[in-house]
């Protein structure tokens, strides 16, 4: 399977739109349409972003090895929750 369609089928069992996609990820829809039929790849910056708007992990996406899922996962929780952010860096501190 292709990223193209990983993106897509990702963003259809969301229920999403390419217009939902590309709102969520600050594109547009003719770039969303470029990457799932991989006319067009993503940026590392975009790629983050569908990462995060699909509920999966850029690794995923690519469809390399997720050796490192887990470290993605907890590093977007400690980046969109304050309280997590704030015992990490007082955790960070403390060594």
């Amino acid at each position: 399977m292709t990223m193209g369609e990983r993106i897509k089928q990702l963003r259809k069992g969301l229920g999403m739109s390419q217009d939902d996609l590309a709102d969520a990820i600050g594109a547009n829809r003719v770039t969303i349409s470029r990457y799932e039929t991989d006319t067009y790849y993503p940026s590392v910056p975009a790629l983050e972003r569908l990462a995060v708007a699909l509920r999966t992990t850029p690794s995923k996406l690519t469809g390399g090895t997720d050796d490192d899922s887990d470290k993605w996962e907890l590093s977007e929780s400690i980046r969109r929750d304050p309280n997590l952010r704030i015992l990490f860096e007082q955790t960070k501190k403390a060594k």
